[in-house]
């Protein structure tokens, strides 16, 4: 049988964490994630979907709560050892080491993804934190050079789902997920200025704050 290509992958995995969601909801004694103003994300055209991530059950939610096949930007650590790393990259995601070079690569993937009218998801703090952290600029990067539309999801309570460096609960555990109107870079550059960044990010952040019930970062 011939390996699945890339984007049937992505297909698959994108169900089979729905089927998974979608089954914990039901039984509502473990999980249950609610899912508010799924159709801001569009039916069709490239979407970036930026999150804020406050644990490692974020991507699996949102896996379930995206009404398209996603590919999601995570931790190059996720890709060290063998077996995960090859989980991770049969199931379509797309490394992105921290503190090297290599991190514009993954951008590179990303924009393959877009130019082909998919669906990115990727986390602007780079990393979980318990509280909204400052944004680096991959995402702003990814959105002033694709021109591509930004859709906030805010995500609330997942770190009692999965809190960090902690076994996973899953007894009677609530938690939601509220997508917020999409928008885009005030125009489309491969330059940013930083001052365009720093703006975008406020923008970007802002969104997810609110939607996630957080303080907004002080400026």
């Amino acid at each position: 049988m011939k390996p699945l290509s890339l984007q049937k992958r992505v297909w698959l995995v994108t169900r089979l964490m729905r089927m998974v969601l979608s089954t914990l909801n039901a039984l509502m004694i473990f999980v249950h994630v609610s899912v508010r103003n799924r159709e801001m994300v569009p039916k069709k055209g490239a979407v970036l979907v930026v999150f804020n991530h406050e644990s490692t059950f974020d991507p699996i939610a949102l896996f379930g709560a995206l009404p398209r096949n996603v590919a999601f930007l995570a931790a190059g650590g996720l890709f060290r050892s063998k077996l995960s790393g090859f989980f991770m990259r049969w199931m379509g995601q797309i490394p992105v080491p921290r503190g090297t070079d290599a991190a514009a690569q993954a951008l590179l993937a990303a924009e393959v993804v877009i130019s082909f009218d998919g669906v990115v998801a990727l986390a602007p703090e780079g990393a979980t934190f318990d509280r909204l952290h400052a944004a680096k600029t991959g995402a702003a990067r990814l959105a002033f050079k694709t021109g591509v539309l930004v859709v906030p999801a805010g995500l609330i309570g997942m770190k009692k789902i999965k809190p960090r460096g902690k076994f996973p609960r899953l007894l009677f555990r609530r938690a939601k997920i509220v997508f917020g109107e999409g928008f885009y870079a005030p125009r489309i550059t491969d330059s940013p200025t930083p001052a365009e960044l720093d703006a975008f990010n406020v923008l970007m952040m802002n969104c997810l704050a609110d939607l996630s019930e957080q303080p907004r970062l002080a400026a």
